[in-house]
């Protein structure tokens, strides 16, 4: 089953897990918002 996580395991068994849909919908919206701006430039 695709979860849409990654984690990430170092060395020291430290982990970092990260939502990638998370990720996708923040890029998103942060594209959307930099297009709405750039008539300003």
């Amino acid at each position: 089953m695709d979860t849409a996580c990654m984690e990430l395991v170092f060395d020291d068994r430290t982990v970092i897990a990260i939502d990638t849909i998370a990720v996708e919908n923040e890029v998103a919206v942060n594209m959307y918002q930099r297009s709405e701006l750039n008539w300003l430039i």
